[in-house]
């Protein structure tokens, strides 16, 4: 069976992107990445070609050096141009390329954290998941004694992501276009000419302590809500730093303003798993609705 998953990269940024590959594949994906040196081959054309032309994901792997490598840019117009889903993954901050704008424009992409692997490999599989790609990784053996614990069922979590995701882009949906609305003034004439913001980015908050660490459930509410809103692609949905317990509507839109996103979406979960909060705010206004 061909590989599923195309993954592209800069060779000077393996260091980091092969020990994310190894950790998807022993969950039993199904990856092809060039290890060998295919691009200095004869056979470039070939191989390349073919294994993204049978491959249904095209992970991008992005850093200024993938930007300014002439095989991702020729990798990811060839996946644009066969209609693949493209999920980038950026592993450190860059700014996009002209070159490369129109493939990504208004798609949700991954942020991968330095010693963060098994998350960002978790990230991947989740939002794999919503686009039926399975791994084959096999089942593990019944144990022989009963554990003494059940852990926490995911199942209500995924629930109320899936219900906030669809309150959200219900919202999206019927707020309009301001481009479509009359100017509030005569001097407001200026519009956007393509669209190149984010609609949304997400955001949960640390705990109080020094470390700042995020909670297990809350970031797997923002994960998992990450994830579902994926699935519209019409949308850029993009995950944002998590902020303090107790940060202002003010602070919440400077991080929002950080992302040039249009609304911030912040969620959160109570220790208990009982009580889901949300507060969707307008960042051209601050308007909480």
């Amino acid at each position: 069976m061909p590989p599923e998953i195309f993954a592209s990269y800069s060779r000077e940024d393996q260091a980091q992107v092969f020990p994310i590959v190894d950790k998807l594949r022993e969950r039993g994906l199904n990856i092809w990445i060039d290890q060998e040196g295919i691009h200095g081959a004869k056979l470039w054309s070939q191989e390349i070609v073919n294994a993204i032309d049978n491959s249904k994901v095209f992970i991008l792997f992005a850093s200024a050096k993938a930007f300014l490598s002439k095989n991702v840019t020729k990798e990811l117009a060839l996946a644009s141009e066969s209609d693949k889903h493209i999920l980038p993954i950026f592993i450190e901050d860059a700014e996009i390329p002209p070159a490369m704008k129109y493939q990504l424009a208004g798609i949700q992409h991954l942020v991968h954290e330095q010693g963060q692997t098994e998350h960002t490999a978790d990230n991947i599989l989740r939002t794999l998941g919503n686009l039926d790609i399975q791994s084959a990784e096999p089942q593990p053996a019944a144990a022989t004694t009963p554990p003494t614990t059940k852990p926490a069922s995911k199942t209500p979590l995924v629930a109320a992501a899936l219900v906030i995701a669809l309150a959200v882009i219900a919202f999206l949906l019927f707020r309009g276009d301001r481009s479509n609305e009359p100017p509030t003034s005569i001097f407001s004439t200026e519009t956007k000419t393509y669209k190149s913001t984010t609609d949304l980015c997400i955001v949960t908050v640390h705990n109080s302590g020094v470390a700042k660490d995020v909670s297990e459930e809350n970031r797997e509410l923002r994960d998992e809500l990450s994830a579902k809103l994926s699935r519209f692609k019409d949308y850029k949905v993009q995950e944002a730093k998590a902020v303090s317990p107790d940060a202002t509507t003010q602070e919440l839109l400077a991080v929002a303003k950080e992302l040039d996103t249009e609304f911030i979406l912040q969620v959160t979960i109570n220790s208990d798993r009982k009580r889901i909060n949300t507060k969707l705010l307008d960042v051209q206004d601050g308007r909480n609705f």
